[in-house]
């Protein structure tokens, strides 16, 4: 099963819980929400831009397939998809804490 976008205006934003597929229109609700935990592979073939996502119950899981006009905005939402989901994986790591500082004058 695969979803291709043709012919319509969106914008891709990297998240820090995942990848939000927002309508050109409205920024500030997502269209379409992909959480790492249910995203399996993201990569780019040229100006073809393809998210394959985890299906539970079945084998045959959900493509999500865009294409833009320019390679390298592929390379530009690949290399943010993969910097915000190492920050992801780090915080949820155990025994990670967050180092608090307190200024007092």
């Amino acid at each position: 099963m695969e979803t291709i976008v043709q012919n319509s205006k969106f914008n891709a934003c990297s998240v820090c819980v995942g990848l939000n597929i927002y309508d050109k229109e409205d920024r500030l609700s997502p269209k379409i929400m992909f959480p790492w935990s249910e995203i399996r592979n993201i990569s780019f073939d040229d100006k073809k831009f393809i998210i394959k996502t985890v299906e539970k119950n079945s084998q045959n899981s959900p493509n999500f397939t865009f294409y833009s006009k320019k390679l390298r905005r592929n390379k530009l939402i690949l290399d943010l998809c993969i910097g915000n989901h190492d920050l992801f994986m780090r915080r949820r790591k155990q025994g990670t804490y967050c180092l608090v500082i307190n200024c007092y004058s």
